[in-house]
């Protein structure tokens, strides 16, 4: 999966597979271009499964992932 979309000024940009099977670790990648450097954020949650952050930027608030 590759989507993109304008907000403004900035890009977003988020690649990662369109299925997932549960039990299974599945990496995803969101990029932001575009903008001051300061005009983004990130609050990524779930309906059903685990969320787990293998980023610096990102931190586990209660079952979501937000930017620090």
């Amino acid at each position: 999966m590759r989507n993109w979309f304008w907000i403004g000024v900035l890009a977003v940009t988020i690649t990662g597979p369109d299925t997932v099977i549960a039990g299974q670790s599945y990496p995803y990648t969101i990029n932001v271009s575009g903008g001051s450097g300061n005009d983004g954020g990130i609050n990524i949650a779930t309906r059903r499964g685990q969320l787990d952050s293998v980023s610096t930027f990102l931190i586990k608030v209660s079952d979501e992932l937000v930017h620090k």
